[in-house]
């Protein structure tokens, strides 16, 4: 039975989602060409403009959608010869009126996501070529407004005064002075504020008021950041005398950072940040999360039903956090280009314990390898995983912290920057002992300095 060409519309709807998954969140930055010596595809990723390109070279004035799948492939980095023999066959006629009005109707049904067009050659008499534009950040707002409609769709509107996520604050923090500022936590990816509140343990005791921001799990930075806007907006026109601390843990630093930095989000009345183990500048596990997402819902057997599982996931989030935590995403790309916020003093903890050693990582890219040879689909992800592997200090002793490694928790213009021995969870235990104290001293001495 001989192969479909891939202008079927169910072939078709393949290159879509080869095109949606191409979508590349962990480059770094700048701009970058990716060749293969033994093919002309060509792949060029313009990090400046969130911009893919792909160009083919035409064959008797046609390209192969062989050729094109592989090159979607190879833009979301991974081995396109593992596909050789399994991919469809059938050409595009890139001339001719057949091809223009085939490559006009792709273009009105992709745009503005992708565009097929035709580049002539460099040097005259040379094969044209079909020239493949992704634009990243379209592709990933159509996907966020899915997930809104998807969310918006299955969930019930919450009742009356039910307020499952925002500000949440101690029965007795009105009793502190005005002049004492009101300390908020806020949580990280796949957490909550009980499982962080042991950073707020010290603050506590020395009867500072306290209280705690929570927002669904792993939604968009953005959608958190908004929130957390709002209610310290609300706070602040509800007791315009009281300043406040924000606290944070993990990703909550970039939520944080997401409201205070920008001009058209910031409350005012944030005096100070403390960020304890932020990835300011990404995190390569991020590249897992879906993985760790599914499991978290799937594996607690016994807790929840299908049904409610099934919920829980959509609330939470469909991984849209993480997909801001990668590496060079247009969420940090857009954060960090803006200047840290004059009217807050920040200061950053960052840990150095981290479960693996350099050695660990060289034996699993040896194990990949080996794989590679006997299966072709793990030679497909071979590059991406040795990518990764090479680029993973945050799990690396000395490195990092298990989740967040120290050259990418730096952010600039902060000189409030300390690193010490601690790794990203034990941090939260408190009373702690060795640097895991000297974190929790030092949050409650720039707590009750501010």
């Amino acid at each position: 039975m001989t192969k479909p060409a891939i202008s079927t519309p169910g072939l078709l709807v393949a290159v879509v989602l080869l095109c949606t998954a191409s979508i590349r969140q962990d480059l770094a930055a700048g701009q970058i060409d990716v060749e293969n010596s033994q093919t002309d595809i060509r792949v060029r990723h313009d990090d400046d403009a969130f911009i893919t390109t792909i160009s083919i070279p035409a064959a008797d004035g046609r390209v192969a959608w062989a050729d094109v799948l592989r090159g979607l492939a190879r833009a979301r980095g991974f081995d396109d010869s593992a596909l050789l023999g399994v991919l469809p066959q059938g050409r595009i006629e890139l001339g001719g009126t057949r091809g223009r009005l085939f490559r006009a109707g792709l273009n009105l049904a992709l745009s503005p996501h992708l565009r097929f067009d035709v580049a002539a050659a460099e040097t005259p008499g040379d094969p044209p070529w079909l020239v493949i534009t992704l634009d990243r950040a379209a592709l990933l707002a159509s996907q966020r407004k899915f997930e809104v409609s998807l969310r918006t769709a299955f969930l019930p509107r919450p009742s009356g005064g039910d307020r499952p996520y925002g500000l949440d604050l101690d029965d007795d923090w009105e009793k502190a002075p005005v002049e004492k500022d009101l300390v908020v936590l806020v949580h990280g990816l796949n957490s909550s504020p009980e499982q962080v509140a042991g950073l707020l343990a010290a603050a506590r005791r020395e009867g500072l008021p306290c209280g705690t921001f929570r927002f669904p799990n792993d939604r968009a930075v953005a959608d958190s950041a908004k929130l957390l806007a709002d209610e310290l907006g609300r706070f602040a026109r509800e007791h315009p005398g009281r300043g406040v601390s924000l606290l944070t843990h993990s990703m909550g630093g970039l939520i944080a950072r997401a409201v205070i930095e920008d001009p058209r989000s910031d409350p005012g009345n944030v005096r100070r940040l403390i960020m304890v183990a932020p990835p300011n500048q990404g995190s390569a596990l991020a590249r897992f999360a879906f993985a760790l997402d599914l499991w978290e819902y799937l594996a607690a057997e016994g807790q929840r039903n299908e049904v409610s599982r099934f919920y829980a996931l959509i609330e939470d989030g469909l991984s849209e956090a993480a997909v801001d935590l990668r590496p060079g995403s247009l969420l940090l790309r857009t954060l960090n280009a803006r200047p840290r916020n004059p009217r807050v003093r920040y200061t950053i903890f960052l840990g150095s314990e981290a479960p693996l050693a350099e050695k660990d990582l060289a034996v699993l890219k040896q194990k990949i390898a080996a794989a590679g040879k006997r299966n072709r689909w793990v030679r497909l992800l071979g590059p991406n995983a040795h990518e990764w592997l090479d680029d993973l200090d945050e799990v690396i002793d000395g490195k990092g912290d298990g989740a967040v490694s120290i050259r990418r928790g730096r952010l600039e213009g902060v000189e409030d920057t300390v690193v010490l021995r601690f790794g990203h969870l034990g941090v939260l235990q408190w009373p702690g002992q060795g640097d895991m104290r000297k974190v929790h001293d030092g949050v409650l001495q720039r707590l009750k300095g501010s």
